[in-house]
């Protein structure tokens, strides 16, 4: 299976890729910023890419996890992982370069899973507004544009 192919693939589909070692975490990873790198800058969808601490999760993942090694979008809101850039949609927190303190009990399951965080979605301001279905437009928009095959807004959405 070529990098083409691989953002095809929905997330339990990445997993059994992994599993059977027909691909690396690694090239999924690299599959997925390479998405990223293309389309986000047209839709404005991921504003805080993960790149480093995707990789640095590589290092450290459970290859028995169900869901080694497929990379996740998270909302940026609700869910928080200790270092990295928390906005909620605010331009304040963006200016200071506000970052989390902790690490939400769903971000510490879903690495437990085996996923590996790429990046934050965009949000509405303080998390507010109209959605679709219970999601962002952002996530939507990265939906859309299958920038990872999963990612998290209020729930896990799968495409």
């Amino acid at each position: 299976m070529t990098d083409h192919d691989l953002w095809k693939q929905d997330a339990t589909a990445q997993a059994q890729l992994v599993r059977r070692g027909d691909v690396s975490p690694a090239e999924l990873l690299d599959c997925a910023i390479d998405r990223i790198d293309r389309l986000n800058p047209a839709l404005n969808a991921v504003i805080t890419p993960l790149y480093d601490l995707a990789r640095e999760q590589l290092a450290s993942l459970d290859r028995d996890a169900p869901f080694a090694g497929v990379p996740l979008l998270l909302k940026d809101a609700s869910i928080e992982v200790e270092g990295t850039p928390y906005f909620i949609g605010t331009s304040a927190l963006r200016d200071i370069g506000y970052r989390s303190h902790r690490t939400t009990e769903l971000a510490r399951r879903l690495r437990r899973a085996g996923f590996v965080f790429l990046g934050k979605t965009n949000c509405a301001e303080l998390s507010a507004g109209s959605t679709t279905a219970g999601m962002s437009p952002a996530a939507c928009a990265a939906f859309a544009a299958a920038l990872t095959s999963c990612a998290i807004s209020c729930r896990i959405d799968v495409i």
